[in-house]
């Protein structure tokens, strides 16, 4: 097929009101540049070698569709459906992909680095060794995606749905992933150095080997979490953290902020921890450093009634007042 019968095709079933059909076609090889393929059906279409530069393809259907090696640079890809398409080693830097689903796609080595990925579906999606460094992936959904050895540097991932995600040996310093479900997730050996973890839900994740360096987890939710296979806790903010039921043990804590955490029932025997520390945490049923139960302080006993007691000070200033007092009225009885 050339690129005059594509164009004809979805000019003619546009006058007709209905939906182009493209699917399962072989457009291998062509040069489709700045074509108009809004909503359009490709389903199962080969596209390999295609050029799609500048194309529009907002709300087209490419489900299974054959990119491999294609050119979608400064195409419109806003609501695209791409789910199960092969899009492995793709180039897709800083180019806008909100909405966009890639439900099973294959992005594996892609390039998609300062990428808008808003909104968009990656559930089950394999991105084994992609580069997402600084993209937006605000709200995106990502559950069981393979994001084993990715680059996440600097990635925006707040409110994202990454549970049972394989982030295995993922660098994602400084990324943000504050509120973000990271349930079951692997993170093992993954470098998370300096992330804002922030209100981030982390019950059943692997965090063996993880480093967590300045990592920020205020509020987050670690309920019954191993961080003593953690590689580095140095200056972590576990400041109003849920760690109730956590193992701790062994662990060097002595530069994190746990202040308002929620420690009850957690194992920190062993570690290294000072008691200004624990000061505002939460403590009950824990088992402290030196291995035994939390005892709550008994708080002091009542008294009978107030008992009020000059100070010398106190006293000497009362004397001093009812002396000048005294001096002014014998002033006055004179005149």
């Amino acid at each position: 097929m050339e690129r005059g019968q594509v164009i004809h095709t979805i000019k003619a079933a546009r006058k007709q009101g209905e939906i182009p059909n493209l699917s399962e076609l072989d457009l291998s090889e062509l040069d489709l540049s700045g074509v108009d393929l809004r909503g359009a059906n490709l389903i199962q279409a080969n596209l390999e070698k295609s050029n799609l530069r500048k194309a529009s393809l907002i709300r087209a259907t490419l489900v299974e569709a054959n990119l491999n090696k294609v050119d979608l640079s400064r195409a419109y890809l806003h609501g695209a459906r791409l789910d199960g398409a092969n899009l492995s080693r793709i180039d897709l830097h800083g180019e806008n992909l909100d909405t966009a689903s890639l439900v099973g796609t294959n992005l594996n080595k892609a390039n998609l680095r300062k990428a808008y990925l808003r909104w968009v579906k990656l559930n089950e999606a394999s991105l084994f060794e992609a580069d997402l460094s600084q993209a937006n992936l605000r709200a995106a959904t990502l559950k069981q995606a393979n994001l084993s050895q990715a680059k996440l540097p600097k990635t925006n991932l707040s409110k994202a749905d990454l549970s049972q995600a394989n982030l295995h040996r993922a660098n994602l310093a400084e990324a943000n992933l504050s509120e973000a479900n990271l349930n079951k997730a692997d993170l093992s050996q993954a470098n998370l150095r300096l992330a804002n973890l922030a209100g981030s839900n982390l019950t059943g994740a692997n965090l063996e080997g993880t480093r967590l360096g300045r990592a920020n987890l205020r509020g987050a939710n670690l309920s019954g979490i191993n961080l003593s296979a953690v590689a580095n806790l140095k200056k972590i903010n576990l400041s109003e953290a849920n760690l109730s039921q956590a193992d701790l043990q062994e662990l060097d804590l002595s530069e994190a902020n746990l202040s308002h955490a929620d420690l009850s029932e957690a194992n920190l025997t062993g570690a290294k921890v000072n008691e200004a520390q624990l000061e505002y945490a939460k403590l009950d049923g824990a088992t402290m450093p030196d291995g035994s139960k939390y005892t709550p302080k008994e708080a002091p006993p009542p008294t009978d009634g107030p008992t009020v007691r000059a100070s010398g000070k106190h006293r000497a200033t009362v004397s001093g007042l009812a002396a000048s007092l005294a001096r002014i009225k014998k002033h006055q009885q004179r005149k």
